[in-house]
């Protein structure tokens, strides 16, 4: 317990738990953790310390400078660490950096990430952290590989939507289907194992 603390009005939570938080940005890239709003240096409070720092981390500590400076993705960003790109996603704090920042992206950029993670991408939805970002993604993709994305995870939706990661995932990019054509590749998809999904804990609640 901190000193002084009792009778401070406490910040509220954070309904996107997994989103980053912009204030103190010009100081550190803070994000909160899930379940209060406690503001946590992630790499370069490493630094300061002298702590000593894995090759990853050093990678993470180039990536957070440059997209503070930039303030997004940016193509130099893009290609200095796109082979990085799925140790990052499946990482809690990279992944994190990746909501953040994605944001404020060229449509050029999202497209050429897109391409990348696409390689591995229900891999990706079924990861504990990497799925956040695949789903922030989709939000940001043009009507054609919103179409892509669609046709992919399609040929796997029954696995996708019982798997107790993916199937949140799954859900809001059902809600948020656009075009006739994603939805008919999504209905279409889905009535070969509706019977499957209804009777799946995860399942139903793609079907509802």
């Amino acid at each position: 317990k901190h000193s002084g603390s009792k009778g401070k009005k406490q910040p509220k939570k954070n309904k996107k738990e997994d989103s980053f938080n912009e204030e103190n940005e010009d100081i550190f890239l803070t994000y909160a953790t899930p379940r209060n709003n406690v503001f946590v240096p992630l790499f370069q409070n490493k630094l300061l310390l002298n702590k000593s720092l894995s090759p990853f981390e050093m990678k993470c500590i180039r990536l957070e400078s440059l997209l503070l400076e930039n303030k997004c993705f940016t193509l130099p960003i893009f290609n200095e660490f796109k082979d990085d790109l799925f140790s990052f996603l499946k990482n809690h704090q990279t992944s994190r950096i990746f909501q953040f920042f994605i944001d404020g992206t060229s449509s050029e950029i999202i497209h050429l990430i897109f391409i990348k993670v696409s390689e591995d991408l229900i891999s990706l939805l079924t990861d504990v952290y990497a799925n956040y970002f695949i789903l922030k993604l989709f939000t940001l993709l043009n009507k054609e590989d919103r179409l892509f994305f669609i046709i992919k995870i399609s040929n796997y939706l029954d696995w996708l939507s019982i798997n107790k990661i993916s199937t949140y995932p799954i859900q809001i990019i059902v809600e948020k289907l656009v075009s006739k054509d994603e939805q008919i590749i999504i209905i279409n998809s889905i009535k070969k194992s509706a019977m499957k999904l209804s009777l799946d804990l995860y399942g139903t609640h793609v079907i509802e």
